[in-house]
């Protein structure tokens, strides 16, 4: 048992956060009284905390980048299981398709190519709904979207856009 610093309530050590600088390695108040503390300042810094986080990523780029390269390096089979489990769902999902709708989607993925050679802008070619989500792999569920907007949709079906 442990008595709470701000409302004096004894409770278990459970109720306390985890606080290595403290001699009995516990914060000196409960979850329930710091919870509405730290929601408090959540909503008076939320433009300072998010300019903070924006700057720290920014900053942080190239060590990211660096530390993905290594761990893609190191973990050869679970980046290949993931890219197989992919590409079997997107195959399982492709209907049969005619040459003339296979011309098509070759057209689009061409199209966002020449969009980025043209623009400077990344593009990708999406799926409006998503694979992962039991879109099809064919022509009618194609857009093409900047790389910044894609990421954004990420695997949901908000902002679609059309061809």
């Amino acid at each position: 048992m442990k008595t709470c610093s701000k409302c004096l309530d004894s409770k278990l050590s459970t109720d306390f956060y985890v606080d290595k600088q403290k001699s009995d390695g516990l914060t000196s108040r409960c979850k329930t009284c710091i919870k509405p503390a730290n929601n408090l300042y959540s909503k008076e810094n939320r433009a300072s905390r998010n300019l903070y986080s924006k700057s720290h990523y920014v900053r942080n780029r190239g060590l990211r980048l660096e530390q993905n390269s290594i761990w893609a390096k190191n973990n050869r089979d679970k980046k290949n299981a993931h890219w197989r489990k992919r590409q079997e769902m997107k195959l399982n999902q492709t209907p049969e398709m005619f040459d003339d709708e296979k011309r098509l989607i070759e057209s689009l993925y061409l199209k966002s190519k020449k969009l980025t050679r043209e623009t400077g802008v990344l593009h990708h070619v999406d799926h409006i709904v998503p694979i992962s989500m039991g879109g099809p792999h064919c022509y009618l569920n194609l857009q093409i979207l900047t790389a910044a907007e894609n990421r954004a949709k990420g695997s949901g079906m908000v902002g679609v856009l059309s061809n």
